[in-house]
């Protein structure tokens, strides 16, 4: 527990509970249960040291009608705002975020600072930094009394590196993202992992997994990146840095990967709701199941499968209020299946 645990404890019981989940997953081996109880843990880029077996996995999960949030903000940034130019403020800082969020919600990051001083995509707020302040418009010409600014601190949640059998259940995963590749959870070469009914926002890509992550299945989990469904399309495809991510996401690889499901999540309010092909030829994306997702108002896709697939398969999904339901442009090997899917009020964007 944050609240009332302490890292000198041994942990074995809830009068002698840990502080943080990084003493925890030092302690782990196959067969333990990690139980977080309510309260922020303010961690993140903690890796995953052990794996569990098919009979005895490693189970992280929340403690039962319990509330833990895994939360990469920087509590230590503090942010002394000065007028730079009409309605465009700045601190002081060496801090560089990929991400920044104002009141809770993604804050778009312009990657010149004359586009930010021009408002060139006529964005409700944005943020520039390089490497000495962070420049900052606040939406309707307010001020830095009307509004909080946050940052992240870790660039990830949960790095699952070569680990195989790790069922995370129950957790919540916010504002991550202060280096370039950036997410939740980073399923990277493991097999046989569960993540269940955890609620990812504000960390762009929920889950995404590379090279031979095989095996694994992301169910009844919630993603959202509000007020990303507000913004401008030509903005975050032309102007803006790294908000086209969708909540599960395959890195390009020479390895393929092979038999991963998705399946009875929820996405909402991002740009695309998901990018499950391969940009490698080399390394397909192979006997992926993505059936009975629903994905509501993204700007953009709500489902990405460009690239090289293998019997992916595409079913019993909803897709409302995207730009185009489903991507496959180019749709690389094959074969690729859409079966009794339903794509309901599409919408158009300038110029498209």
């Amino acid at each position: 527990s944050p609240i009332n645990g302490n890292d000198d404890n041994d942990g074995l019981s809830e009068d002698d509970s840990l502080a943080t989940l990084e003493k925890a997953l030092s302690l782990i081996s196959a067969g333990d249960t990690i139980l977080l109880h309510a309260g922020r843990y303010l961690e993140g880029d903690l890796e995953i040291t052990q794996s569990g077996t098919q009979n005895q996995p490693i189970v992280i999960k929340n403690a039962p009608g319990e509330n833990p949030v895994l939360d990469g903000t920087d509590t230590d940034f503090q942010a002394n705002w000065q007028e730079y130019s009409p309605g465009i403020y700045r601190t002081q800082t060496s801090r560089e975020p990929r991400k920044a969020f104002l009141d809770g919600g993604q804050l778009y990051h312009y990657a010149a600072l004359n586009d930010l001083l021009d408002n060139k995509w006529g964005q409700p707020g944005g943020y520039h930094n390089d490497g000495s302040y962070i420049y900052i418009m606040f939406p309707d010409g307010a001020t830095p009394e009307d509004h909080t600014f946050t940052i992240p601190r870790y660039t990830n949640g949960l790095v699952i590196n070569q680990k195989s059998h790790i069922h995370i259940k129950g957790l919540e995963f916010a504002y991550y993202g202060y280096g370039a590749y950036h997410q939740a959870i980073y399923i990277d070469g493991g097999d046989y992992n569960l993540i269940d009914n955890c609620y990812f926002h504000h960390v762009m890509k929920g889950v995404s997994f590379k090279r031979a992550a095989d095996f694994n299945v992301v169910q009844n989990c919630r993603f959202n990146e509000s007020p990303i469904i507000t913004w401008d399309w030509n903005a975050i495809k032309t102007g803006g840095i790294g908000y086209e991510s969708g909540g599960v996401s395959v890195y390009a690889s020479v390895q393929r990967s092979e038999g991963n499901v998705v399946r009875y999540n929820e996405f909402y309010d991002l740009f695309d709701a998901s990018g499950i092909g391969s940009m490698d030829i080399e390394g397909p994306t192979t006997n992926f199941d993505y059936h009975d997702n629903k994905i509501l108002y993204c700007n953009d896709d709500g489902l990405e499968v460009d690239g090289a697939n293998i019997n992916t398969r595409v079913y019993n999904n909803l897709f409302d209020g995207c730009l185009a339901g489903v991507s496959a442009a180019p749709n690389a090997i094959g074969p690729t299946y859409f079966i009794r899917n339903t794509i309901v009020n599409w919408h158009p964007v300038e110029p498209y």
